[in-house]
């Protein structure tokens, strides 16, 4: 089983999970979240997210997204994720967080290996992301 972790700004972490709890369940349980908040610092972020990983990650490996490419929870979570892989704790990180792509992680969380899940987020992730007018064609 893989557990996953979320690190955003604000409450999207949260967010995320709570509309995971509607389709999976208690299922979504295996979803950590970090929210970075106004008087937070990002060694403090960093801390939170070494902790989470110690405490989640199982010995098949821990999925993490964070919700944009540099910002400070992708930059605390990178660091903390190359230290902790040196470790040996099995890491993989996506930024871009949405649901359709979660929910393809939580419908495979408790089969796939973490090199399967991610082939299956990269893959979905081009999918999940669509101009609607295009698609509509209007």
């Amino acid at each position: 089983m893989i557990n996953i972790l979320i690190v955003s700004h604000g409450a999207l972490a949260d967010g995320l999970k709570d509309s995971a709890q509607m389709f999976f369940g208690d299922g979504a349980e295996k979803i950590s979240t970090l929210s970075l908040n106004p008087g937070d610092t990002i060694e403090e972020l960093k801390d939170r997210i070494e902790k989470v990983i110690r405490e989640k990650c199982t010995e098949d490996g821990m999925m993490i997204f964070v919700d944009m490419l540099m910002g400070s929870p992708f930059n605390m979570a990178t660091l903390a994720m190359h230290e902790l892989i040196d470790e040996g704790y099995k890491l993989q990180c996506f930024t871009g967080i949405n649901l359709p792509v979660l929910m393809e992680v939580m419908g495979g969380a408790d089969y796939m290996t973490l090199e399967e899940m991610t082939e299956t987020v990269e893959n979905v992730c081009c999918d999940s992301f669509v101009n609607v007018r295009k698609k509509m064609e209007f």
